[in-house]
C-alpha cells in the first residue's frame, strides 16, 4: 500500500521512489498496516488470474468504521491502474455488503470519502451510484498541499 500514491495523503506516504527501508516508509508501513487492522473493518484480497493460477495481488476491497446493519466507509486501491475494468467488480461487491448472508446483515448505507482532486476516482464513484453528500474544506494534505475531501453516500434501498 506504501506504494500505491493514492491510498496515502503526504502524511502517510513513503519517500518517493518508495525505498521500504527509511523511516518515513517505515512510518507509512506501520499506519498501513494499522489500516488494514482496524477493528470493525473488514479486507478482502482482489488477485488476477491465468488459466486457473493466481498471479499477483492487483487490489484491496476494505470496509472500515462498520456499524452492523447500518454504515461503513468504503475504499479499495487498485494496484494496475486499470480501475475502469473494476466496475463489475466493484458493483458485486457493494450487491454483497447490500445482501443478507450467513453471518452479515445488509448494510443501509456506504460512505466514501474521496479527495477533491481525485477527478477520475469521483467519475467512477457516481458512475457506482453515489452521491455526493458533503465537503470538507481542506481535510488532507496532497503533495505539499491542503486539499478538500468530498463525501459521497450510497444508500440500500432495499433494506
Amino acid at each position: 500500500l506504501i506504494r500505491h500514491e493514492s491510498a496515502f495523503t503526504d502524511f502517510r506516504r513513503g519517500c518517493q521512489p518508495v525505498c521500504g527501508e527509511c523511516d518515513d516508509c517505515k512510518i507509512a508501513k506501520g499506519l498501513a498496516a494499522k489500516q488494514i487492522m482496524l477493528p470493525n473493518s473488514l479486507v478482502w484480497e482482489v488477485w488476477s488470474f491465468f488459466e486457473g493460477a493466481l498471479i499477483d495481488l492487483i487490489g484491496i476491497l476494505q470496509l472500515t468504521d462498520i456499524v452492523k446493519s447500518s454504515n461503513a466507509k468504503a475504499r479499495w486501491y487498485f494496484f494496475d491502474g486499470k480501475l475502469r475494468d473494476k466496475a463489475a467488480l466493484l458493483k458485486f461487491w457493494i450487491d454483497w455488503i447490500f445482501s443478507e448472508h450467513d453471518d452479515w446483515k445488509p448494510l443501509h448505507r456506504l460512505t466514501l470519502e474521496i479527495p477533491a482532486h481525485a477527478h477520475a476516482y469521483v467519475s467512477f464513484a457516481e458512475g457506482l451510484e453515489f452521491q455526493l453528500e458533503g465537503i470538507q474544506r481542506e481535510a488532507i494534505k496532497w503533495r505539499g498541499k491542503l486539499d478538500d475531501l468530498k463525501l459521497y453516500g450510497r444508500l440500500n434501498l432495499d433494506v
